[in-house]
């Protein structure tokens, strides 16, 4: 499929609309298809950065259709032309940034969803391919049974023909990087790469915003301004997010203590742990591991502002 300013948009397109949660989808049951999925429909770029959320700054994976409008995508360190026939797959914890709209109207589709066993999934992972007439087809079946009703089978062969899509993708045209990106935008994306990828490797050592600032040459000022600019959010906030999502994953091994997540976790003690759980979570460190021991689901962190 070449490069288009469109391609034919689905009647159904619109009815997948846009949610409230971003995080609760539906689950099926295990395997090794897309389970806790969810799909959203995006038509306006200011849509990217909505207040409070931040979907390039999550922990599940992201399919995206593109069917109109043109962007640019930064995904680790490179950037890509993001055109109408593509799409892309952004595995959890890759930083990845939509910007470069020329008009202020697209129509995206969104798939997110989370994987119980790791796929093997190759070069469909965070770089733009190019979409088959078949794959178009597919996505369309799925979407269409997603929308008819969500009873167990539906639920199922959603999953089962998305889960097909991703894998599809893995054999088709990869789209090659952009070499006509503004010098600025360049900067900014290799800028908010470098932060994200700091925090990841330093959660442990209790970072603070002048330690990144530092880290960057940059002064703390700016470095607040661009990441609330390109993300909607406060880096402050996404500090407390990263150090609570690390603290969720590291509750479900049993075999370390709560106050061992804390320092871990990059909280300077295990009070402040304590608190900043019990406040995203709804429960206390220790009543979320009774919760898990019980065999019930995970429960998630929204990033807000």
């Amino acid at each position: 499929m070449t490069d288009a300013k469109s391609i034919p948009q689905p009647s159904w397109l619109p009815q997948v609309g846009d949610l409230a949660d971003h995080y609760h989808g539906h689950v099926w049951g295990n395997g090794v298809m897309p389970n806790n999925y969810l799909f959203f429909y995006r038509t306006k770029s200011k849509e990217m950065i909505p207040a409070g959320v931040s979907h390039t700054l999550h922990r599940r994976y992201e399919l995206v259709i593109n069917y109109t409008g043109k962007a640019c995508v930064c995904s680790g360190d490179r950037v890509y032309r993001f055109h109408p026939g593509m799409a892309i797959l952004m595995e959890p914890g890759n930083f990845h940034r939509y910007f470069g709209f020329p008009h202020k109207e697209f129509s995206w589709l969104f798939f997110t969803f989370e994987l119980l066993v790791d796929l093997n999934l190759g070069s469909a992972l965070n770089q733009p391919v190019r979409l088959e007439d078949a794959d178009m087809e597919m996505v369309a079946d799925a979407t269409r049974v997603y929308l008819s009703g969500q009873s167990e089978s539906n639920i199922f062969e959603t999953a089962l023909r998305m889960g097909r899509l991703a894998q599809a993708m893995g054999k088709r045209d990869v789209v090659a990087e952009a070499d006509d990106v503004s010098a600025e935008d360049l900067d900014t994306c290799q800028t908010l790469r470098r932060i994200t990828h700091f925090v990841d490797e330093n959660m442990s050592q209790a970072l603070r915003i002048d330690d990144i600032a530092e880290y960057l040459g940059v002064s703390e000022s700016n470095l607040r301004k661009t990441f609330r600019e390109s993300y909607g959010v406060s880096l402050g906030s996404y500090l407390r997010y990263s150090r609570l999502t690390r603290g969720v994953q590291l509750m479900h091994r049993s075999d370390i203590s709560v106050s061992d997540i804390a320092k871990l976790s990059g909280f300077e003690s295990i009070y402040s742990f304590s608190q900043s759980f019990s406040r995203a979570i709804g429960m206390s460190p220790s009543a979320y591991r009774s919760h898990l021991e019980q065999g019930r689901p995970p429960l998630r962190i929204t990033l807000t502002s």
